[in-house]
């Protein structure tokens, strides 16, 4: 059992930090972070996303150019992802296309 030990925590620990997509919560989580901005007030904006299921079935496209033409965007300002994941059951991914 304690020969174990070690192999358990660190499947626990696994999604408790993680630089690329923030901070992920073992039962729930919900976020929007920024990856590139410009100062500039952005009219328009498109969004694109990509779903998984059970963790089995993964489909969706969140590219750039797929948020630029959901909102019609030729000027890029900014660009956000936002994360919702719930138990590892469902998770949802999208990238927030802003410009003009």
């Amino acid at each position: 059992m304690l020969k174990q030990l070690p192999f358990a925590l660190f499947i626990f620990f696994l999604n408790c930090a993680s630089n690329l997509h923030g901070p992920q919560g073992l039962l729930y989580t919900n976020q929007r972070m920024s990856l590139q901005a410009e100062s500039q007030d952005s009219p328009k904006e498109g969004k694109s996303c990509t779903f998984s299921y059970l963790g089995i079935l993964a489909l969706g496209d969140a590219s750039i150019g797929r948020a630029k033409l959901d909102g019609n965007i030729d000027k890029v300002y900014g660009i956000d992802q936002s994360t919702v994941q719930f138990l590892g059951l469902y998770a949802k991914v999208c990238t927030i296309v802003k410009g003009n």
